[in-house]
């Protein structure tokens, strides 16, 4: 019913493809990294970088952590998953 291999991209193709993920991604990062950049330049402007920089490992902490707590959850459920047969 379905191919087993698709055709291969043509080099146009592919760098199309690559710009198109590329300008995503920028759309999706870029607002961020201006919003970061500007609360950096406010908080140095009013001498208080340094909440700034807390804020900033908070937030940095917290994606680390859930991160490992969500990735040790799948890794283990695939695990136990894999050896219940």
């Amino acid at each position: 019913m379905f191919p087993d291999k698709l055709p291969p991209l043509s080099r146009r193709a592919r760098l199309l493809l690559l710009a198109a993920v590329g300008r995503i991604a920028l759309l999706l990062v870029g607002p961020r990294l201006v919003d970061a950049y500007v609360n950096w330049l406010w908080f140095g402007e009013v001498s208080f970088r340094s909440v700034w920089v807390t804020v900033l490992l908070t937030r940095v902490a917290i994606f680390v952590a859930v991160a490992l707590v969500l990735g040790g959850t799948v890794f283990l459920g695939t695990i136990y998953l894999s050896h219940r047969r």
